[in-house]
C-alpha cells in the first residue's frame, strides 16, 4: 500500500505558509508516494473549523518544489468550478508537473460554498458528473461542445493539452452525523456509487465508524465486478488524519491527541468520536488501523497531520511505513 501527505494548508493554528515548499520537498525526500491537497472554498464548520488555500494555486507551487512525487486533490470540490476554467488551470499544472497529476474530485458538504456562487447545494451531484465529464473532454485537447443543464459551451480548445491523461478520482461515501454534515448519511448513495465507478478511482472518507469505511469498500469492489472492470486501473484510496505521539501508552498519546484533533475539527466533537473516527492512540493503535485498511484491499492512505509541526511529516512516515508491508 502507499502512502501518501495530505499537505497541512489549513488557515487552524499557526501556519507560515512560506515554509510549504520546503515541507514538500522534505516529503518528497522522505519516500511519500503522493502529496495531496484539501480543498474547501470558504472557512467552515462542521467537519472541520477552518479555512484552506487554494487548491490550484497550491497544485502549482507543488508542480515547481518537487520533482518525481505524485501531486493531486483530495479532494476537490468540483460541483461549484466551471469546467472549461478548470480544465485550463489543471492542464497549465499539468505541464508544469509532467505525468505527475491526479485529481480528486467530490461533490461538497458545505452549503454556503454553492450558495456563495449563486449555486443550490441541492444541485450538488448531478453538477458534479457534468463538471467531470465536461472537463475530460477539454482535457483531450480537442475541440469541445458540451450542452449540460448547468454547464454548456460550444467548440473549446484547451491548450497546452496534458502528455497523458489526468487521472479522475471521485471522493464520497458513508460518513456518520457527527463525521459529515446534514447531507452525509451512513450508507452510501447508488448515484455517488455510479460516480466512483464511472472513473478512474475512489476516495474514501473518513467515515466516523471503521466499519463503514470497510462496507463502502465492498461495494465499490463489488461494483468493480459486475461491470467487469480491469482492476488494475482502479485506484482506491482512504483519507485520515493523524498526530503522531512516540509512545506506546495509549492514554498519554491520546492526552496530547485529541486537544490537537479539536483545535482543527471544532470544540463540539466528542473524544469517542476523535478516537472512532481517525488515526489516533499508540503507534501500535495507529499501525494496526493502517494494516486493517492495507488488508481490506486499499491501494493507497493519504495522512494529514492536524497541526502545523514539520517534525510530523518524518513522524507519520516513520510510523506508518512498517504497516503498509505485508
Amino acid at each position: 500500500m502507499r502512502l501518501g501527505l495530505w499537505l497541512p494548508t489549513f488557515t487552524a493554528g499557526d501556519p507560515d505558509y512560506r515554509t510549504l515548499p520546503d515541507r514538500a520537498r522534505e516529503a518528497e525526500a522522505a519516500g511519500f508516494d503522493g502529496i495531496y491537497l484539501l480543498d474547501h472554498l470558504l472557512p467552515i464548520a462542521g467537519v472541520h473549523t477552518s479555512a484552506w488555500l487554494d487548491t490550484v494555486v497550491g497544485l502549482t507551487m507543488l508542480a515547481v518544489c518537487t520533482e518525481t512525487v505524485r501531486i493531486g486533490t483530495a479532494s476537490m470540490v468540483a460541483g461549484f468550478r466551471h469546467p472549461v476554467l478548470l480544465a485550463k488551470q489543471l492542464a497549465s499544472v499539468a505541464a508544469l508537473a509532467g505525468p505527475r497529476l491526479q485529481v480528486g474530485a467530490g461533490s461538497g458538504w458545505y452549503a454556503p460554498e454553492y450558495e456563495a456562487l449563486g449555486y443550490r447545494i441541492e444541485e450538488r451531484g448531478r453538477r458534479t458528473d457534468e463538471t467531470l465529464e465536461a472537463l475530460a473532454l477539454l482535457l483531450s485537447g480537442q475541440p469541445t461542445t458540451y450542452h449540460g443543464r448547468y454547464w454548456w459551451f460550444d467548440d473549446v480548445t484547451i491548450a497546452p493539452a496534458p502528455e497523458e491523461e489526468i487521472p479522475i478520482l471521485v471522493a464520497g461515501g458513508s460518513r456518520t452525523p457527527n463525521a459529515g454534515s446534514a447531507y452525509d448519511r451512513p450508507s452510501m448513495s447508488p448515484s455517488v456509487l455510479r460516480r466512483i465507478l464511472r472513473w478512474d478511482g475512489w476516495i474514501s472518507p473518513c467515515a466516523g465508524k471503521e466499519e463503514l469505511t470497510y462496507h463502502d469498500l465492498a461495494l465499490v469492489q463489488r461494483g468493480l465486478g459486475e461491470t467487469r472492470r480491469e482492476r488494475g486501473g482502479f485506484q482506491l484510496t482512504h483519507v485520515q488524519w493523524m498526530h503522531v505521539v512516540d509512545t506506546d501508552d495509549r492514554e498519554r498519546a491520546l492526552q496530547e491527541q485529541l486537544p490537537r484533533f479539536r483545535a482543527l475539527m471544532g470544540e463540539h466533537h466528542s473524544d469517542q468520536h476523535f478516537i472512532d473516527t481517525y488515526l489516533v492512540g499508540s503507534r501500535s493503535d495507529i499501525q494496526g488501523r493502517v494494516r486493517r485498511l492495507r488488508d481490506h484491499g486499499f491501494d493507497e492512505v493519504i495522512i494529514g497531520p492536524v497541526t502545523h509541526d514539520p517534525q510530523q511529516t518524518a513522524l507519520i512516515a516513520e510510523v506508518v511505513r512498517p504497516a503498509l508491508q505485508y
